[in-house]
């Protein structure tokens, strides 16, 4: 859709460091469009040639997972120790109240306990809330707030469809845990830059993403922002990072489109008459059917505007652009906590394996892809990820993808970054492998003679 656009590489830069975002930028499609609009920009793509760089044995792989081990400990302990004194230095009743701008109790920042001398007691310290999980781990879960009014209609389909995908994918419980704080932002505070600084304020040094959605043009464009501070992050002010856009009525004027087709369809295959009241949107249809396939889609999609939307389908065309709004917000979400834990636990991507089942989300699929070859390849280097792990991620996405898309330049790069990543992979994985890539190419073939 030519009216989105997306800029993965301040995410990549902020989750899982300089070299995915580097590999974004150089490695891509999408990221090479981006560094050839800059001027200044010098290419470096020589020094993420990751194929020349010398591959990890299995026992240099165990020990990089160690001292990740050994990282999170020491963040955890310095996050406590920041905690504890952000708590002696703003526990006032002021700021809880009137600067915090989530539905808190004044007296308890967020996802920490206080630790109590039992005879006297006098607060000792504090610890953060943790989660048990599979090999007796423990893990801090990311903690996932949307700045948005609830006085907001948008807003209110947006915080309850991204609750339920939290709860339903990413559990509080489990190895890819997120503690959703969806729909905690008080109505009267401020959605700005200032209301995020007194956040950060109070949760410092968790592990917190926090999505901020700005309505521009009347609400018609939708930016997305997105702030994000780390376990044990201690820097002055947090740091944030711009998502991307999307173009509301844009994405409204193509379900729209597409409702009154399959509503027109769905008459004529049950040999019922069309509504008297539709006969001039049928011959817009029939002309607009006709410049699809003639036009590129910013032109398609201004001669869009013409096509008034029938009042016996304005409630379904309400909901389901809705729905394509909050689906991308879950994305946002889902891409960020897959790098969240596989930076800080080793722990593999979920997204790939939901992509399949998310609906209107066709055309994020050239960001998502290129968000997760350059991720794992990044955490390849890192020595986080085996190669066979990233092969298996990449294989996950092209198939999720290849659900919703019959478009082989869509997953063609997953594919090339599959044979690239298989000729360092041995025996029956391998093998494997090669016969996955076939059967891609062998089901593309037969969508196409179709």
């Amino acid at each position: 859709m030519s009216t989105t656009g997306f800029l993965l590489g301040g995410m990549l830069g902020r989750i899982a460091g300089p070299i995915a975002q580097d590999f974004f930028k150089y490695k891509t499609r999408l990221g090479r469009e981006i560094a050839s609009r800059e001027e200044d920009s010098k290419r470096r793509a020589s020094l993420f040639e990751l194929e020349n760089k010398k591959k990890l044995s299995d026992h240099e792989h165990e020990l990089k997972l160690l001292q990740l081990q050994q990282q999170f400990i020491d963040k955890r302990k310095s996050a406590e120790e920041q905690m504890f004194i952000s708590r002696a230095d703003w526990q006032q009743k002021l700021f809880w109240e009137e600067c915090f701008p989530l539905r808190n109790p004044y007296e308890l920042p967020l996802g920490y306990e206080p630790i109590y001398q039992e005879s006297s007691e006098r607060l000792l310290g504090c610890q953060l809330k943790t989660v048990m999980v599979e090999n007796e781990r423990e893990i801090i879960p990311l903690r996932v707030i949307t700045a948005i009014a609830g006085s907001n209609p948008t807003a209110t389909t947006l915080n309850a469809n991204l609750s339920m995908f939290l709860i339903n994918y990413f559990s509080s419980n489990g190895i890819h845990a997120i503690v959703s704080d969806i729909g905690s932002w008080k109505d009267k505070a401020p959605i700005n830059d200032a209301s995020i600084n007194f956040l950060y304020k109070g949760t410092k040094g968790q592990p917190t993403m926090v999505i901020m959605p700005l309505f521009t043009n009347g609400g018609s464009t939708v930016r997305i922002k997105v702030w994000a501070w780390g376990l044990g992050e201690n820097s002055p002010y947090p740091q944030g990072f711009d998502f991307g856009w999307f173009d509301l009525e844009a994405i409204r004027r193509r379900i729209n489109y597409q409702e009154i087709k399959n509503f027109i369809k769905a008459r004529q295959d049950a040999k019922m008459p069309i509504p008297a009241s539709f006969d001039n949107t049928v011959k817009k249809i029939g002309i607009l059917e006709q410049k699809e396939t003639q036009l590129n889609e910013a032109d398609f999609d201004s001669l869009l505007i013409s096509l008034d939307t029938p009042k016996e389908l304005a409630s379904i065309i309400d909901r389901k652009t809705n729905d394509v709004v909050s689906t991308i917000f879950s994305c946002v979400a889902g891409m960020y906590a897959d790098g969240y834990h596989l930076s800080q636990y080793a722990t593999l991507p979920l997204m790939p394996n939901l992509i399949g089942s998310l609906d209107g989300i066709e055309f994020m699929l050239p960001y998502i892809r290129d968000y997760y070859i350059s991720l794992v390849n990044a955490k390849i280097y890192d020595g986080i990820l085996s190669i066979e792990q990233a092969a298996s991620v990449e294989l996950t996405l092209a198939r999720e993808m290849k659900r919703i898309s019959s478009s082989s330049e869509t997953y063609e790069d997953i594919v090339s970054d599959l044979r690239r990543l298989n000729s360092d992979i041995d025996g029956d994985s391998h093998m494997r492998i090669i016969s996955a890539i076939r059967e891609l190419k062998q089901n593309q073939k037969l969508l196409e003679s179709k």
